[in-house]
């Protein structure tokens, strides 16, 4: 049972976690500048607040690029999950 039904299953909640680690990165910066915790976002509205483009440029790179990881392992546990998917 957890063979068969667990991987075949397994596509749609895969395809959600990937989609909502893009919204958890973009949710970042709401949440520390409205709350003020000292992180990522908090600098990123500070940086873009004091024309900072080099910190801006940065941090867009950083979240840009664990969002393309994150994607690209998601994809791979689709593979996994799926042999229909397999190249």
């Amino acid at each position: 049972m957890i063979r068969h039904a667990l991987r075949n299953s397994a596509q749609a909640p895969l395809t959600m976690a990937g989609l909502q680690v893009g919204l958890l990165l973009s949710g970042v910066v709401v949440v520390e500048d409205i709350f003020a915790f000292p992180g990522l976002g908090l600098y990123t509205v500070r940086a873009i607040q004091t024309f900072d483009l080099p910190a801006v440029a940065g941090v867009s790179l950083v979240l840009g690029a664990s969002y393309v990881v994150i994607n690209a392992l998601v994809d791979l546990a689709q593979a996994w999950a799926d042999p229909r998917v397999r190249v």
